[in-house]
């Protein structure tokens, strides 16, 4: 019992701690509330934002040089002439041979009409082909007769001279076919003819083994001139890039594809010691003009006139080589 009530009567010392304790720790805050109070300003600033711009990429510009100009020597300007227009009224030129060929059946006809084929070009004239001889054929002068003849020519090409005459048909053989002979009868003049035809076929065939053997080769056609008495002249150029101009005996050769003259020459040919009489005039009336482009020998067939009607025409065959 005197402990309990020891118990209730001791001091109360517990609300004066709790008053303490509560007070101190009051004083605590007050003291931090004035620090935080009197603190500075606490700025709290954002990290800056790096922003990195995309890579710009610039294709680099495409530079261009230009090329030096190339200087080059100034070439001549060669203007070509435009070849003489041929002319509408001649007639196209028939297809030319490469070889010289003779025909017996062409050489003279009978009362039938002859063969087509002897319409066609037989290659005359023509060089060999070492270009020593030329092969031409040959008809002499016979003034107004009816009468028919032919030989092949061979030329020599440095002297312009005949080296070998082969004959084919003489004048005399051609009469059975060309005159009418009241004395002989038909069958007679038959007999004649079959046995000049057989001359004919065997010289011909010995004059074409020459021509194979040696290989001629066709010539090539420059042109043709022709005077006319008491009327103007009359000229054709040949059918290729090269041809002829001709004056009277004059010509000079044009390569009409570079427009250039490639030779100038003169064919006139002295008159031969003959006899004088009613046909002494020695006029120029053709002239015909072959050439060979590999050895470049030219061929003249020229005919001069001796006189009237009644007087042969004289053929002359000459060559030249151009340079």
């Amino acid at each position: 019992m005197t402990n309990l009530l020891r118990a209730a009567l001791a001091p109360r010392t517990v609300r004066p701690v709790l008053l303490a304790i509560v007070s101190t720790t009051l004083l605590c805050a007050a003291f931090a509330a004035g620090s935080l109070l009197s603190r500075p300003d606490i700025v709290v600033r954002p990290a800056p934002v790096v922003v990195t711009p995309p890579a710009v990429v610039v294709p680099p510009a495409h530079v261009t040089v230009a090329p030096a100009p190339v200087v080059m020597p100034a070439t001549p300007v060669v203007v070509k002439s435009a070849p003489p227009a041929p002319d509408p009224s001649a007639p196209a030129p028939q297809p030319r041979a490469l070889v010289p060929t003779l025909d017996a059946a062409c050489v003279i006809h009978t009362d039938g009409a002859p063969s087509p084929t002897c319409a066609w070009d037989d290659g005359f004239p023509a060089i060999s082909a070492d270009g020593t001889l030329i092969a031409t054929k040959y008809v002499p002068g016979m003034g107004p007769s009816d009468l028919d003849a032919l030989s092949i020519h061979f030329l020599d090409t440095r002297t312009s001279q005949v080296v070998r005459d082969s004959v084919i048909l003489t004048p005399e053989e051609s009469v059975p076919f060309v005159v009418k002979n009241a004395a002989s009868s038909e069958d007679k003049l038959e007999q004649q003819r079959q046995r000049v035809l057989g001359l004919i076929y065997r010289r011909v065939a010995a004059v074409q083994r020459t021509l194979d053997d040696k290989r001629f080769r066709t010539l090539r056609a420059l042109g043709s001139a022709r005077s006319s008495m008491g009327s103007e002249a009359t000229a054709q150029r040949g059918p290729h890039p090269v041809y002829a101009e001709i004056v009277g005996t004059t010509a000079r050769i044009i390569d009409s594809e570079a427009s250039q003259v490639l030779w100038r020459g003169e064919f006139w040919a002295s008159e031969p010691k003959r006899s004088r009489g009613d046909c002494s005039i020695w006029t120029p009336w053709s002239i015909e003009l072959w050439w060979d482009p590999e050895t470049r020998h030219v061929l003249a067939a020229q005919t001069y006139r001796t006189g009237g009607c009644m007087c042969p025409d004289v053929p002359v065959e000459t060559v030249q080589q151009m340079p």
